[in-house]
């Protein structure tokens, strides 16, 4: 998988990767945020 090859990287890459996963998840949270509860 991809983040395993992330996880194995240099420092700065890490921390791109830590600022992707942020994104990632605060947009994933704001779609989930979206959905009407039934």
């Amino acid at each position: 998988m991809r983040y395993r090859a992330a996880l194995h990287s240099e420092k700065q890459d890490n921390k791109q990767y830590s600022d992707f996963c942020q994104i990632f998840i605060q947009e994933n949270f704001e779609i989930l945020l979206q959905k009407p509860t039934q």
